[in-house]
Order: C-alpha cells, then structure tokens, then sequence
C-alpha cells in the first residue's frame, strides 16, 4: 500500500486555472445554435395580468421570442398530468405562462429567448406589464384557518396511520412493579446454526 502521500501537502491540479479564471465551468461551455433565456417575474402577489408589451424587448439584437401565456407552447390542462405519488391530493399545481392569473409574488410570466445571454436579459428588462392587483394574504395564522382539511386516503391510496392509543405519560409516571406482566411464553428454538453456515 502507497502512503507516501498521507500527511503531506498536496497542490490541486486544476487549483491554479480556477483561481486565475481560466477553468470553465458547465454554463460556460457553448454548442452550436444555443440559444439563451431568462426568465420575468411577477411584481404582485396576487392578482391578473392585464395587459403585456413585449414589442421593444423583440427589438434588442439577437432576440428570437417572448413567451407568454398568449403564445405559449401547448401544456397539459389537466391536473393530474401535473402531479406525482408525493403531490397532495387537493389544490391545483403551477403551470408556468399557463394563464393571466398571479397566485404569488415572483411568479414567472414571461421568458426571453434570445441568441446571447446579453439579449435575452436586456429583453427581459424592457417588457412593460400592466396588472390588477387582489388582496393576497400574508399572514399565517389567517390562512391556517382558511386552509382545507385533507381526510381520507391519499392520491395513492394508503391509509393514513392509525391514531394513537393509550396514555404513555400517565404508565410513564406509575412504578413499573405495577404494570401488568406478560404470561405468555415464546417457545425455545431447537435450531442450531453453524458459524461457517449463514442462516
């Protein structure tokens, strides 16, 4: 066994190109026709989108396309295309640019496609969107209370587990000389097993 190495200093091989910049790293390395995109934010918290000028960010040079919810790709409307074993079983899940609808602060409402990544986030800055806004709540303990009770099975249908029976605390706190013993007696195995043998 080769130790020489242990409890030595050793110099990374790649140490110096990264401290120098000269390493590339994933989103640096380019194929042919790439395109870029950057994404824009919504600015309410809840609300709709009223209206969507994307005419000076298809201006920028290089740029290639503003989705929105107007021209979107086709997507998948029912919910169930949308959910896994872990996804809850109520409620409706997000559909980026699916519609008009704001359902929180930052939520994606447009993409800027562009040839560099220069353009697509000089388009992104030059979107003007118009919104009507709608009281959004923020406070917790509010929307605990407005929130939907699951029962039942889940989308997969497992049984929740069973609720808990008897009082630990109450046996915890009794001396154990009291607690009630076992007179069942579990029957002696006869099987012998060899220690070269697994069982």
């Amino acid at each position: 066994m080769n130790t020489h190495l242990i409890g030595t200093d050793v110099n990374r091989i790649d140490g110096p190109a990264k401290v120098s910049g000269a390493a590339k790293y994933a989103a640096e390395f380019f194929a042919p026709e790439m395109l870029y995109a950057v994404v824009v934010s919504g600015t309410i918290a809840h609300g709709e989108i009223s209206s969507m000028d994307t005419k000076k960010a298809m201006e920028v040079a290089g740029a290639v396309e503003v989705f929105t919810h107007k021209n979107r790709p086709h997507m998948a409307w029912r919910d169930k295309s949308y959910l896994d074993e872990d996804a809850p079983t109520d409620g409706k899940p997000l559909r980026p640019l699916y519609d008009e609808k704001i359902l929180y602060s930052g939520q994606p409402i447009a993409l800027c496609v562009a040839e560099t990544f220069e353009a697509a986030r000089a388009m992104s800055r030059l979107i003007e969107v118009s919104y009507k806004s709608l009281t959004h709540q923020t406070d917790l303990a509010i929307a605990v209370q407005e929130a939907k009770k699951i029962e039942g099975t889940n989308r997969t249908g497992i049984e929740p587990p069973p609720k808990p029976r008897g009082n630990s605390a109450r046996r915890l706190q009794t001396p154990r000389s009291s607690w009630p013993r076992s007179t069942t007696r579990l029957p002696r195995s006869t099987t012998r097993w060899s220690c070269s043998q697994p069982p």
